[in-house]
């Protein structure tokens, strides 16, 4: 893989915690896999000392996909949200009583709604809104952008 030099610093370093922020599409998972692959190749550090930790199950499946390709099976991926509770489940800590939604759940409820809904735009919707602490009471209003896809916000 040929890395700018941006990325190549990043594939390079090999002491201590390291994160990648960048735009979409910019190869922030390449960049980690490519560092991934050095650390266990050039510098001995074993699979399962590594903790690779994204913001969404996307790119933590996307990370887990490429690693395998490279036969790297356990290395610790995963979102803050899933390595959290892992932890917590080591530690000893009982999760039992929380109801945990999966994902086909949220899904199925919506399509008993609507069978076209688009259910990633929904999710993706409420998440903005999370992120914005926007709550059920504020107006929301439709905002034409320059993507073709509508998207909505909310007035704070």
């Amino acid at each position: 893989m040929k890395y700018n030099e941006q990325q190549q610093k990043a594939v390079d370093a090999h002491k201590g915690a390291f994160g990648v922020v960048a735009s979409p599409g910019a190869g922030k998972s390449t960049v980690l896999v490519g560092r991934i692959d050095n650390l266990i190749r050039n510098h001995n550090v074993l699979e399962n000392e590594i903790l690779a930790i994204s913001f969404t199950r996307n790119t933590a499946d996307e990370l887990k996909s490429k690693l395998t390709k490279l036969d790297y099976k356990h290395v610790n991926v995963g979102t803050f949200h899933s390595i959290c509770m892992k932890i917590l489940i080591q530690e000893g800590f009982s999760i039992s009583g929380y109801n945990l939604i999966k994902e086909w759940q949220v899904e199925n409820c919506f399509k008993v709604i609507d069978q076209k809904a688009d259910v990633k735009e929904i999710l993706n919707f409420i998440s903005y809104q999370k992120n914005y602490m926007c709550s059920y009471n504020d107006e929301f209003v439709k905002k034409i952008t320059s993507i073709p896809k509508m998207s909505l916000d909310c007035f704070m």
